[in-house]
C-alpha cells in the first residue's frame, strides 16, 4: 500500500521525484508550524485589553484611499468567491475530461475548509479570551481563517496542477504568481481587521500542508499531460 505512494522516489530518473521530495518536507514544515501556532494560540490571539496589541494596528494604517481597494482584495478571497470559483473550476476540469484534477480538487478544497472548521471548533473551546460583544467581525476570532485556509489552498493547489505539467526550470513561476496573488489578500483581511495575525499564519500553514499532501497524490496519480492555458486563463479572469 505505501509502495503506491512512495515508488516514484524509489525510482531512479524517475520526473517526480524532486517534486514529491519538495512537497514532502513542505508538508512536514507546515504541519509543524501549525502545531506550533496552534499551541501558543492563547499567548498569540488578541488581548482587547491592550491598546498597542499587534491586533489593533491595522487600525491605524485605515485611511479612505485605500479603504476601497482593500475592500475589494478582501472580496476576492471571500469564503462564497472562493466556493464559486472552485466550483467553476470543477466543471472546467468535467469538460475537459481531467477526472484525476477534479477529484483532488474537490478533496482539496473541501477537505481544507471541513479541517479549519474542525480547528476552529476546538480552537474556540481552548482559547479562553475576553472577546467584547462588539468585534469588528466575528471572522477575527477565528483561527485558522477559513476563507484564507480556502483560498490559499485555492491558489496554491492550482499551481501545483499548472505546474505539474511544465518543464522543470519554468515550475517556479505558476508558484510566484499564487504566492503574489495571496499575500494582498491577506493583508486586506487584516488591515479591515477580518482575521488577525495568528488567525492568517494558522490558514497559511493549514492550507500549505493539505495542499502538499493532496498534491503528492496528485503528482502520482496524474498522468503528463499539457495543461490548456485556457484552464489558466479562466482561473485567473474568474478569480
Amino acid at each position: 500500500l505505501l509502495g503506491r505512494w512512495i515508488s516514484d522516489l524509489l525510482r531512479p530518473g524517475s520526473r517526480e521525484v524532486m517534486a514529491i521530495g519538495f512537497l514532502g518536507l513542505l508538508w512536514a514544515f507546515s504541519v509543524s508550524a501549525l502545531v506550533v501556532l496552534l499551541v501558543m494560540a492563547p499567548s498569540l490571539m488578541p488581548q482587547w485589553t491592550e491598546p498597542f496589541h499587534p491586533a489593533t494596528w491595522a487600525s491605524s494604517l485605515r485611511n479612505p484611499w485605500a479603504d476601497v481597494w482593500m475592500v475589494n482584495l478582501s472580496l476576492v478571497g471571500d469564503v462564497w468567491v472562493v466556493a464559486w470559483l472552485g466550483g467553476l473550476m470543477m466543471g472546467v476540469f468535467l469538460i475537459t475530461r481531467r477526472w484525476v484534477a477534479a477529484g483532488h480538487w474537490a478533496v482539496a478544497l473541501i477537505g481544507v475548509y471541513a479541517l479549519a472548521s474542525l480547528i476552529n471548533t476546538v480552537m474556540a473551546g481552548w482559547v479562553i479570551e475576553s472577546v467584547p460583544s462588539a468585534v469588528p467581525h466575528p471572522t477575527l476570532t477565528q483561527l485558522p481563517h477559513r476563507g484564507f485556509a480556502l483560498w490559499v489552498t485555492t491558489v496554491s493547489f492550482f499551481a501545483l496542477m499548472v505546474a505539474k505539467d511544465l518543464s522543470a526550470r519554468a515550475r517556479k513561476w505558476p508558484y510566484l504568481v499564487a504566492t503574489l496573488i495571496s499575500i494582498p489578500v491577506g493583508f486586506s483581511h487584516f488591515y479591515l481587521e477580518l482575521a488577525s495575525l495568528p488567525g492568517l499564519a494558522t490558514a497559511v500553514a493549514l492550507a500549505l500542508g493539505w495542499s502538499a499532501l493532496i498534491g503528492i497524490g496528485y503528482r502520482h496519480r496524474a498522468r503528463i499531460t499539457p495543461f490548456r492555458m485556457r484552464c489558466v486563463g479562466v482561473f485567473l479572469v474568474s478569480g
